[in-house]
């Protein structure tokens, strides 16, 4: 088997491709990784060793590979046909992947931040409205024993799962969508047991981790509010320069505590979310000196014959200027 040492993974592979037969998608990709500004020492931190047989950013330009050779995780990586080029085992991977050195998050951003600004030089990206996305998922696991193992309330399946939660936060200009940012929470419960028992909670694995890690860090972020990761997060994205027009959030993130945050940006960025409305949309509203829920307000401006159609949308709505929490929203 030949030592791989100068090559690079993607260079390697885009070479089986045409550009112009059914593979283009895919040459296109590895077209476009290839120009993007890669090192080790500023992904990973370290380089590789001498005498490692494939170096740091190949294993991950392999991995980068994995969804379009329908590959889906290391163990399947040996019946797949990318493994005809690169003869590798699925150990490379998982030690490349539990490596707790490795910033996750930075190496994401690194990625998405060069891919973002590609789009950002094309024509039409000049006239589209660039929004922040932030949202939740189930992230179901059957193993009792994994680290920091918990049941979470599923809202899809109106129950309580074995898993975590993912929080994401992503960006989108209308046409293209990518992902900023991510984290695993957990849900302490009534108790602060995770809704485990004691015997469950036993039972996980456990490891002393240095306190530098990246890892640390994740581990801090499992126990955090979702509110208050979200907030961290788009600081985050500020930061690293991102701009925004919007953040777009579902009901479960509108409350007081985001609006504020979102006004007092110096970025000029505006909060577009869902509001609880019904039994559970008891949040009080200003507006006309007096306080009323999002039902009550709709009740009142119905009455008033305010509601509109809009054929785009093929739905009806409603504008008021009111107070929420010491702030004017829309």
């Amino acid at each position: 088997m030949p030592i791989y040492k100068s090559n690079s993974i993607l260079s390697e592979i885009s070479v089986f491709f045409k550009k112009d037969d059914s593979n283009s998608a895919l040459f296109t990709l590895t077209d476009m990784l290839k120009g993007f500004n890669m090192s080790e020492k500023v992904l990973f931190g370290s380089r590789s060793k001498c005498n490692s047989k494939y170096s740091l950013l190949q294993v991950l330009e392999l991995l980068i590979m994995f969804p379009c050779f329908m590959i889906k995780n290391p163990y399947n990586y040996c019946r797949s046909s990318l493994s005809g080029f690169f003869g590798c085992e699925k150990d490379v991977f998982y030690r490349f992947v539990n490596n707790e050195i490795y910033d996750w998050r930075k190496i994401l951003y690194h990625f998405t931040i060069q891919i973002w600004n590609k789009v950002r030089v094309r024509s039409d990206h000049k006239h589209q409205t660039v929004c922040l996305m932030v949202d939740d998922t189930d992230f179901p696991k059957t193993g009792r024993r994994i680290e920091n193992i918990g049941r979470v309330y599923s809202h899809l399946g109106h129950k309580a799962i074995l898993g975590f939660k993912s929080l994401f936060l992503g960006i989108t200009d209308g046409k293209s969508q990518f992902i900023l940012d991510f984290a695993i929470l957990g849900e302490k419960g009534r108790k602060n047991n995770f809704s485990m028992s004691d015997k469950e909670l036993e039972s996980r694995f456990t490891k002393d981790r240095d306190e530098a890690s990246p890892v640390i860090t994740r581990a801090k972020e499992y126990g955090e509010s979702k509110i208050q990761l979200m907030i961290t997060m788009i600081k985050r994205a500020i930061r690293k320069g991102i701009r925004f027009d919007y953040l777009l959030a579902d009901s479960w993130f509108t409350c007081s505590e985001v609006i504020r945050f979102i006004r007092a940006r110096h970025i000029k960025c505006h909060y577009l979310g869902m509001i609880k409305i019904g039994k559970k949309g008891v949040t009080r509203y200003g507006f006309e000196g007096k306080e009323l829920t999002a039902r009550a307000l709709i009740n009142l401006l119905e009455a008033r014959g305010e509601a509109r159609r809009s054929r785009k949308l093929g739905c009806q709505y409603i504008t008021a200027d009111v107070r929420f929490a010491g702030t004017d929203v829309r």
